[in-house]
């Protein structure tokens, strides 16, 4: 329910990520993470995203900590993928979409 810049909207959340391990040739693994593109708002109105925001920690994060800097920001991609080096240890990710007017989804 809370409104965007320009009195739009939020954009639509991300609740379904796929991720795959992929040997990546040199002892390591590739990570490939897929999400359905975000296409509509809230409301379920069309809407333009511009790029998504994935944000990577070794421990549990909550959207607070995203939007209070705690979380430091992995990767700007433009399309529904990403792909990393795997960590060695246990990691987090969430990535947030980000219409073309700069409002980011709230998951």
């Amino acid at each position: 329910g809370n409104l965007g810049g320009a009195g739009n909207q939020l954009p639509n959340g991300i609740d379904t990520m796929t991720i795959s391990k992929t040997p990546d040739g040199l002892g390591g693994f590739t990570l490939a993470m897929t999400w359905p593109a975000v296409t509509t708002d809230f409301d379920g109105l069309p809407l333009s995203i511009d790029h998504y925001e994935v944000y990577s920690k070794s421990t549990p994060f909550t959207r607070a900590d995203i939007t209070h800097g705690l979380i430091p920001q992995l990767a700007s991609p433009a399309s529904a993928s990403f792909s990393v080096t795997a960590p060695v240890a246990n990691q987090y990710y969430s990535v947030l979409a980000v219409d073309a007017r700069g409002n980011k989804s709230s998951f």
